[in-house]
């Protein structure tokens, strides 16, 4: 029996040993554990010492300008590590603009429904800026993104852009109100007249307004025109009578483009249409259909005009006067103009009507061009500052005539209206190939700096460019 407790008592012994060789381990652990932290959080790394504010800067300067490419920015910034995470989830503002393209990724793996829900949720209570492309997704998936995310958030739109098939959307449109949309733009590849009406009478702030192949009759849109101040419509409507309806109750618009690929359907001659505050208009149509556009137009304070119509066979001349008639209102606060698709002569006939421009560039159509460059200086063009040429030519002696408008730059400047010209900066553009017809532009000609100081560029650009 005693030998059994000096064995109990030898055992306790060990036992003690060993729970003290376990505290010392764990001490030990402890401070190199605490030594591990220090360093780690203190090793030579100086964006570690950058304050948040200074880090969330960073952040916001590294963000794509367009506020539709930001999310994806700074969704990537957010998985370099936990505590640039933690710094971008704080700030809302960074996840309240979403673009989400779902026509490029597969319906197996479109993830478009969690994306959108993360950015909403780390968005917080901020105006909502929403791009979303899915024209190919099913259906249902789409009802279910519409009702399930963003339908809860419409009085948090301000600036949307939806490329979407959106029948069961605009059927609801007059129940919601819109408190914060300032900016709409909607694609739809409808072709009939069939579908629900587009009620956007409860959006106070709306501003601009983007419709894309909705070929709606007016009568289907109701919208708060007279804040409208920016429109665009590509492919909209039926009839030039029906954009002129609306452009009537736009009576404070400030820019305009319209877009038609197709020829219309005939329609009664509209009447006029004044627009006194309209500054920027931009057209694009067939020669066929442009007439139709343009002449109920009056636009007084119009100071940027882009105007591009097809190569048809038109006759130059007749388009040339349809222009005339619309510049004829506007020819003193007209300063940026842009053509494409007319001939030289025709040109010529609408620069005589504009004496103020600053900037003028000029997509040419080859026909009578050697005219033009011998004319051109004769035009009344005092302030003109800077001018673009892109050219198609058909042969080395049109582009002849253009060296030698040029080289009237080297010998003093061109004269325009008995004065001297303030022009700062000749461009000529010609589609890749061209050799020829760049050689003969080179030489002491390219990027002359002559005497005035009038820049003289040639530069080569794709052929697309210059159509």
């Amino acid at each position: 029996m005693c030998q059994d407790i000096a064995q109990v008592a030898q055992i306790d012994a060990q036992i003690r040993q060993f729970q003290l060789a376990v505290e010392i381990l764990q001490q030990e652990r402890k401070r190199l554990n605490a030594s591990l932290t220090y360093h780690l959080n203190t090793r030579p790394s100086p964006i570690r010492d950058i304050p948040v504010e200074i880090l969330q800067e960073i952040f916001l300067y590294l963000l794509p300008p367009v506020l539709e490419m930001r999310n994806c920015t700074a969704l990537r910034l957010s998985h370099v590590c936990s505590q640039w995470r933690l710094i971008l989830h704080s700030m809302s503002h960074v996840w309240s603009s979403v673009n989400i393209n779902c026509d490029c990724a597969s319906h197996q793996s479109w993830s478009g429904p969690e994306f959108l829900r993360h950015c909403v949720k780390l968005s917080g209570e901020r105006p909502l800026s929403i791009v979303l492309r899915a024209s190919n997704v099913p259906e249902a998936q789409l009802q279910s993104l519409m009702s399930d995310i963003l339908t809860p958030t419409f009085h948090r739109w301000k600036h949307v852009d939806l490329n979407v098939h959106l029948h069961p959307w605009l059927a609801r449109l007059h129940e919601l109100t819109f408190d914060e949309l300032e900016s709409l733009s909607i694609a739809e590849p409808m072709t009939t007249a069939h579908g629900p009406c587009v009620d956007l009478s409860r959006c106070p702030k709306l501003s601009r307004l983007v419709l894309c192949g909705i070929k709606y009759p007016t009568s289907k849109f109701t919208l708060p025109w007279s804040g409208i101040r920016v429109f665009e419509a590509c492919d909209v409507f039926y009839s030039p009578e029906e954009y002129s309806s609306i452009l009537k109750c736009m009576t404070n618009l400030t820019e305009l483009k319209i877009v038609c690929t197709s020829r219309l359907v005939d329609s009664a001659e509209a009447g006029s249409v004044v627009l006194p505050h309209l500054a920027s208009f931009s057209f694009i149509a067939p020669k066929a259909i442009a007439s139709a556009y343009l002449n109920p137009l009056v636009l007084p304070s119009l100071r940027k005009f882009s105007f591009k119509v097809d190569h048809s066979s038109m006759n130059p001349v007749e388009l040339a006067d349809q222009l005339v008639r619309l510049i004829m209102h506007c020819h003193r606060s007209l300063e940026d103009l842009k053509l494409a698709g007319l001939c030289g002569l025709a040109v010529l006939r609408v620069l005589n009507r504009t004496p103020n421009l600053v900037r003028l560039q000029c997509r040419f159509v080859a026909l009578y061009m050697m005219d033009f460059f011998a004319r051109f200086g004769e035009v009344e063009l005092s302030r003109l500052e800077r001018v673009e040429f892109r050219l198609r030519p058909v042969s080395l002696g049109q582009v002849g005539g253009l060296r030698r408008w040029v080289e009237r730059k080297k010998v003093g400047g061109i004269r325009w209206g008995g004065g001297e010209s303030v022009l700062k900066e000749v461009m000529v553009k010609f589609p890749h190939g061209c050799c020829e017809s760049r050689d003969l532009m080179l030489g002491d000609v390219e990027n002359y700096d002559g005497s005035g100081g009038v820049k003289v560029k040639v530069d080569w650009v794709p052929f697309t460019d210059l159509m």
